[in-house]
């Protein structure tokens, strides 16, 4: 009985070591050098009240782990609302992206990330956050990184 506690014990423990993983924060600065493509898509016009882009992350990470979701999290006013696994993804050769519509509202956050498995999982997986979206979509402008389609 003893053994079959251990071993069931050792088997929740395995379980709980994979289904964690590491969570890394990239800097704005980082997010071209890591591989993360922005592309604007709508009209010129509505820019100033709307989010239309493509985000883009790259299929594997420095780690050689390959990407498994884009996820966005939606809080108003510092609340949580919603946490989305953008599933529309669209592949290329070396990127994954999702394209992503939203009303910029005051006090609206969409904070951007994305996770990465490794098949082995001799490393756990990682979760990198890029940040919110409204400040990544104004970096990228302002630094003439966007791309438009």
């Amino acid at each position: 009985m003893r053994k079959l506690l251990v071993g069931l014990l050792l088997l929740v423990v395995s379980f709980q070591s994979i289904a964690q993983s590491d969570v890394k924060e990239i800097a704005l600065s980082e997010l071209k050098g890591f591989g993360v493509l922005i592309t604007q898509m709508g009209i010129k016009e509505n820019r100033e009240q709307s989010i239309n882009l493509r985000f883009g992350v790259p299929k594997l990470d420095i780690n050689n782990c390959s990407v498994s979701d884009i996820e966005l999290t939606i809080e108003k006013d510092g609340q949580f609302i919603a946490h989305n696994f953008l599933s529309n993804m669209s592949e290329s050769i070396e990127h994954y992206s999702s394209h992503i519509i939203a009303a910029k509202t005051e006090g609206l956050a969409l904070s951007i990330g994305a996770r990465y498995s490794c098949e082995n999982q001799k490393i756990r997986s990682t979760f990198y956050t890029f940040g919110d979206l409204v400040k990544i979509e104004k970096y990228f402008i302002n630094n003439g990184l966007l791309s438009e389609i």
